[in-house]
């Protein structure tokens, strides 16, 4: 049974917009599904995998987040217990991909649920567990928390609460907690200063490179430079694939200059990191491309920006 929801509504955060935005642009497309499906080898008790995920929902602030319209607009509200249950289906293993294509195709309603749970069971010794999240209440980085937090309860140990290091984005009296008005304030000013081509207004702060910002930026042009890698595999992915972007509609439309919004975990510490939330931030990065550029050149151009966004 869905529980009842809180009496505080919170507008949405600033990264939640976002991804709302672009929800309402496309609301028959699941552009916020996060789908993952993680195979279990070995017998599994039914009753207690289910019982399991619902003592990590209900240890979850975002999982019991839903959306609401008010006179304001969207906000978030929170569920006093789990919205939904998780399903359980029996089908064979070779008929899952084409169920699961199918069922993440359907966007979820959010103002319901933000989560699809499904066990799905192949036979006695093989199941798959489905697991569809709106990307506006969790990111990433929360998905592993999740199956981790799901196979603690499933084994009978306690579940900490997810959110206790961090204040809850809800409080007793309806506040946004400090550590969530920090990310909205960076995020916020990063994109509005970014804004301003000719310089910032004045009453922002000035950054002026020191001897420390030099050398710095030395050892990362030493790095970068001549080579079509980055620093780790995924900076490098995110540098390629920012790249062809940027040369894609330089070629096609004839733009040149580009503005990319990267997502960034900020989970730099013991509490953010162990959260189930939505910490990521949506950052600007401005690309553009300058006669006579090569692939090679705004590639390496690319991965400066990157390592300094």
């Amino acid at each position: 049974m869905m529980g009842s929801a809180s009496p505080h509504t919170l507008p949405l955060r600033r990264n939640q917009g976002l991804i709302w935005a672009s929800q309402s642009l496309f609301p028959e497309a699941p552009v916020a599904n996060t789908t993952l499906t993680f195979e279990i080898d070995g017998a599994i008790d039914t009753e207690r995998f289910v019982a399991a995920f619902d003592r990590v929902v209900r240890s979850s602030t975002a999982l019991r987040s839903v959306i609401v319209e008010t006179e304001n607009g969207p906000a978030v509200a929170v569920r006093s217990e789990p919205p939904a249950t998780t399903e359980v289906v029996d089908l064979p293993g070779e008929r899952l991909d084409a169920w699961a294509a199918d069922r993440m195709s359907v966007p979820l309603a959010m103002d319901r649920c933000g989560y699809d749970s499904v066990l799905v069971r192949h036979g006695p010794e093989r199941s798959t567990w489905y697991l569809c999240v709106h990307h506006v209440i969790t990111d990433a980085w929360s998905s592993a928390l999740i199956f981790a937090a799901t196979a603690a309860a499933y084994s009978g140990q306690e579940i900490d609460d997810p959110n206790a290091g961090l204040a809850a984005a809800v409080s007793s009296n309806g506040t946004r907690s400090a550590a969530v008005d920090h990310w909205a304030a960076v995020d916020g000013s990063t994109w509005e200063t970014s804004l301003y081509r000719d310089g910032p207004p004045t009453t922002l702060s000035h950054h002026i490179e020191t001897a420390f910002d030099a050398e710095r930026r030395r050892r990362r042009d030493h790095l970068l430079d001549g080579e079509l890698r980055m620093l780790s595999r995924d900076l490098g992915l995110l540098t390629a694939f920012a790249t062809v972007v940027s040369a894609f509609l330089h070629r096609v439309g004839g733009r040149d200059s580009v503005r990319l919004g990267i997502p960034v975990h900020h989970r730099r510490s013991t509490e953010t990191r162990t959260a189930i939330d939505l910490l990521m931030e949506i950052f600007p990065l401005d690309l553009t491309v300058e006669p006579g550029d090569t692939f090679r050149s705004l590639h390496q151009r690319t991965g400066r920006a990157l390592v300094d966004l």
